[in-house]
């Protein structure tokens, strides 16, 4: 039997992964779980805490996100919205 190859543009595959990345809720234990899965070394990691912030049209957008660094390639764990435009505190992160 034989197949035929069929391709799609770069642009509807990642349409595709939206579609279905929006029907679904991911618990961000889970998916922390399964990047730890994935991982094939469980040294030389690193976490690493980062926030952003950013403005899209007249809505700001503050995100602080936990991650690990493998290899210099840094996969995210978990994130908090933070509904302030400043910094966040010490408890904030504790808490993420």
């Amino acid at each position: 039997m034989k197949f035929n190859k069929i391709t799609a543009t770069k642009n509807s595959s990642y349409r595709r992964m939206q579609r279905f990345m929006k029907e679904f809720y991911f618990r961000m234990k889970i998916v922390s779980s399964l990047i730890f899965i994935l991982l094939s070394a469980k040294s030389d990691l690193v976490l690493v805490l980062d926030r952003t912030n950013w403005k899209f049209g007249t809505k700001n957008s503050n995100i602080l996100m936990l991650g690990v660094s493998y290899k210099n390639v840094a996969f995210p764990l978990m994130f908090k919205m933070l509904d302030k435009r400043r910094n966040s505190d010490t408890l904030g992160r504790i808490d993420l």
